[in-house]
């Protein structure tokens, strides 16, 4: 899955000129946590200079210790720039739209940060992908929200196993959805093939894979959902 399948297209932006109040203002407004922070170039092009978040919203405003009056405190924030709070010096982490999902959150986790802008070849910002956007992205990926079954077959690696696994799901004509291969860090350690089936009746299909010699797990994603729609 691309980055350009779940970023968000529709980017809200700010100056370093605007205030903190009316950042604040947008983020209430549309829901975002994040505003990539735009500055005019030379040539009059905007360009990605920062990205400001609402955790450094939550620095700038005063401590419930301070001995400032709530008028005073809220004039001196009213005052501040979006400029003025931006971490110094901040390294802008960016992402292309046809790179992998998988490599957006290895940056997010590599950088402790929960979004990044996405731009164009040219540099031009086009998008943005959040932590949220990645966590939709897995569970498209293990197909969640579809109803049948999960099954987890355990197995040590060797060659054919796959092959092995998706032919006996073929020779009782159910269909595959989803499938997810987890390999273990080493060779003798238990790996897993993770298969979403259109069907509610996995029994043959287990009584298959036990016979050809491989340990399988059943959950039912039907009442999964039940129990997320509470």
């Amino acid at each position: 899955m691309f980055v350009s399948q779940k970023m968000k297209t529709k980017v809200i932006t700010t100056t370093k000129q605007m205030s903190l109040e009316d950042a604040s203002r947008l983020m209430t407004r549309y829901g975002v946590r994040h505003l990539p922070v735009m500055e005019e170039d030379i040539c009059g092009v905007n360009r990605l200079v920062g990205i400001m978040t609402y955790s450094d919203i939550l620095r700038a405003l005063p401590s419930q210790t301070s001995t400032l009056e709530f008028h005073e405190a809220k004039y001196l924030f009213s005052l501040l720039k979006v400029g003025e709070i931006m971490p110094k010096n901040q390294e802008i982490i960016t992402i292309h739209p046809e790179d992998g999902v998988e490599e957006a959150a290895l940056l997010m986790r590599s950088y402790k940060i929960s979004s990044l802008p996405v731009v164009d070849a040219q540099g031009d910002l086009i998008g943005i992908i959040t932590d949220s956007d990645i966590l939709d992205a897995f569970v498209t990926l293990l197909g969640v929200r579809t109803d049948g079954c999960r099954i987890t077959v355990n197995f040590i690696d060797r060659p054919g196993v796959v092959a092995d696994i998706t032919d006996a799901v073929n020779k009782l004509n159910i269909n595959i959805t989803r499938m997810v291969l987890l390999m273990a860090e080493k060779r003798d350690e238990t790996c897993q093939i993770i298969i979403r089936i259109q069907s509610n009746d996995p029994t043959a299909l287990v009584k298959e894979i036990g016979r050809r010699g491989y340990e399988a797990e059943v959950t039912d994603l039907t009442m999964m959902r039940k129990r997320l729609s509470k």
